[in-house]
């Protein structure tokens, strides 16, 4: 029963935890293998990029993906990758080799990319320096690299549903723009750098040079494998090799026009292999007449957002006009510095807010009905031995009839307003502008008048240097007793709203 028992609570956990639809697997294994860090130096091999980057998809990706995913499906060679399969087909000694030279892959890889990462963060905020001192570029790199390590904790499943996110976000969105922008370069007559034609895109002798040439269009779409352990986390195990086969179409698509764009319409010479994508989004948007130095900052920003802005940052970026938070709050950026900069700034005002309410009243029933502690109480066996059946620890509270006050009225807010109508609270709020109110249920009162009636009393309100210690001993004195305060501000920022 025991073991019945345990295999019950794995499976459990293995569904809240690993389990991955198709689109999930796609965009993990699309990190893997599709890169904007490699269009720039695909961009300048020039035209024979298109017979690399085809065999090698053709030819390589999508065989070695489909034996993967078999070989992964076979039971006990589900964990271990590369090193399991080979071990147990060809011996221990091969099995270590193989790792060996996956371990190299990798490595090349990873620092291909954070060059990348570094090379547009140096242009999104006008640092060069970030690309040119090697004991900075090694900090970031370290950075980037124990980051992306300590997120894996979290679980494959979470970790796909980031992926998905940044799929869409760090690699379809840039690359399909910069596609697009290309074919507009192109019906508006701009001069081509490069000349497509058999002559050009078939190499004209098959040597080792060859060999070499063609190695690292190869090394692109290695890592593919590396997702095969994942098999067995799918919905639908054989939607695995569906998935393989649209990733190869996907990134051969990618690849090749991505690459094009870029080697098309920036002179050879140019092209750098950390900035050059970044680089690219400029000049091409500034040839079809789009702000295209505005651009290659947002493409940036689109990398690092949520990064913080100071006036340092803001004040060395002489070209930058606008800054997109994608979130509520905007205590990340000095505003008054982008303001004297006439930088615009934008935030996402109703980013969360059914979430945040309802994190709110998760705290308020915490405190109302102890449901934390007494659940540790039952575990101990307090309930069991207790005289009566009736049991408590901690005197429970209702909501109904109780007045919940609210100090600001923005999305949260009033989120929170019609959950606590729901609950038959009376619902009163205050705000420092006069609000509009269609609702016969809810009262708009003075500050003072709040902290009097309020049995519940919940802060939605940004720092502000008016709003730094606004609940302090004065006010406090103005509550009834016993009131209870969910101090939540509706942005992630430093919680001064109470004085210590």
């Amino acid at each position: 029963m025991n073991n019945e028992k345990k295999e019950d609570w794995a499976l459990e956990q293995d569904l809240k935890y690993n389990r991955l639809t198709a689109f999930k697997l796609f965009a993990m294994t699309s990190s893997m293998v599709i890169s904007v860090d490699e269009l720039a130096p695909f961009g300048k091999t020039g035209a024979t990029a298109l017979f690399y980057l085809l065999i090698a998809g053709i030819a390589w990706f999508i065989p070695i993906t489909q034996m993967a995913g078999e070989m992964a499906s076979i039971d006990g060679w589900e964990k271990g990758g590369i090193f399991t399969w080979v071990k147990g087909s060809l011996g221990d000694k091969t099995g270590w080799t193989a790792m060996f030279y996956q371990w190299i892959h990798i490595t090349v890889g990873m620092d291909t990319m954070m060059y990348v990462i570094i090379g547009a963060l140096s242009i999104t905020f006008g640092t060069p320096w970030f690309n040119t001192t090697p004991i900075v570029r090694f900090i970031l790199m370290m950075v980037i690299l124990w980051g992306a390590t300590a997120i894996q904790v979290i679980g494959v499943r979470k970790i796909g549903r980031i992926a998905e996110w940044l799929f869409i976000l760090g690699i379809a969105t840039p690359v399909i723009l910069l596609i697009i922008s290309f074919f507009v370069y192109v019906i508006q007559g701009h001069p081509l750098h490069m000349t497509i034609n058999w002559n050009t895109v078939i190499p004209h002798k098959l040597n080792g040079n060859t060999l070499v040439a063609f190695v690292p269009f190869m090394l692109a779409f290695c890592g593919g494998e590396a997702s095969a352990p994942h098999v067995k986390n799918l919905d639908h195990i054989k939607s695995y090799s569906k998935v393989m086969l649209g990733l190869a179409v996907t990134a051969i698509c990618f690849d090749l026009l991505g690459s094009m764009a870029i080697g098309m319409t920036v002179p050879k010479n140019q092209i750098e292999n950390s900035t050059g994508f970044v680089y690219t989004y400029g000049k091409l948007l500034t040839s079809i007449g789009l702000p295209g130095d505005l651009l290659q900052k947002i493409v940036g920003i689109v990398i690092t957002h949520k990064t913080p802005l100071d006036h340092e940052v803001i004040s060395k970026t002489s070209r930058l006009k606008y800054i997109g938070i994608m979130g509520t709050g905007y205590d990340v950026v000095d505003i008054e510095s982008a303001h004297r900069n006439k930088v615009v700034v934008t935030n996402i005002p109703t980013y969360a807010s059914d979430a945040v309410a309802q994190f709110t009243f998760s705290l308020l029933l915490e405190v109302t009905t102890q449901v934390g502690l007494h659940n540790q109480l039952v575990h101990e066996n307090r309930w069991a031995q207790a005289p009566d059946f009736t049991f408590w620890e901690k005197p429970l509270l209702e909501l109904k009839g109780k007045t919940l006050g609210l100090i600001g009225y923005g999305h949260i807010a009033q989120k929170v307003a019609k959950i606590g109508h729901a609950f038959s609270m009376k619902v009163i709020f205050y705000n420092h502008r006069p609000k509009k109110i269609t609702e016969s249920w809810i009262q708009q009162v003075s500050f003072d008048e709040l902290l009097k009636q309020s049995d519940v009393l919940s802060l939605h309100v940004i720092q502000t240097p008016e709003t730094i210690d606004l609940i302090n001993n004065d006010t406090i004195a103005k509550m009834k007793n016993g009131v209870i305060r969910t101090c939540l501000e509706s942005y992630k920022g430093p919680n001064n709203l109470l004085q210590s």
